[in-house]
């Protein structure tokens, strides 16, 4: 099976259509199927993957006030939409206000 090109879109598109407070369910479900594709060897780990991945250890990390080590550097384009996501979840309450300053520790890009 051939991984889809573009996962990384259409992730974007389903997370950008729920409400903020269907956001971390629907993250939670993603990356459930990326870790399965990945135990049964049906997908090979992606950029895309990887980074949808990081980004919901980090969210459920937030969600429990813990915070998680850096992680290697994300795609620029993916860092700006997760930030948006992480102020949309602020917002509705399902992320602490500190979870702000932590994406930026977490996700910093090197100088």
């Amino acid at each position: 099976m051939n991984p889809p090109r573009h996962i990384f879109e259409l992730f974007t598109r389903i997370i950008a259509d729920v409400p903020a407070r269907a956001i971390i369910r629907e993250l939670d479900l993603e990356c459930e199927m990326l870790e399965d594709d990945l135990r049964r060897h049906h997908r090979p780990l992606t950029r895309d993957s990887f980074s949808i991945l990081r980004f919901g250890q980090f969210v459920r990390a937030a969600k429990i006030g813990r915070e998680i080590c850096s992680v290697t550097a994300l795609p620029p384009d993916h860092l700006e939409f997760y930030k948006t996501t992480v102020v949309r979840l602020i917002q509705a309450r399902e992320l602490p206000l500190s979870a702000t300053d932590q994406f930026d520790h977490t996700f910093a890009v090197p100088a």
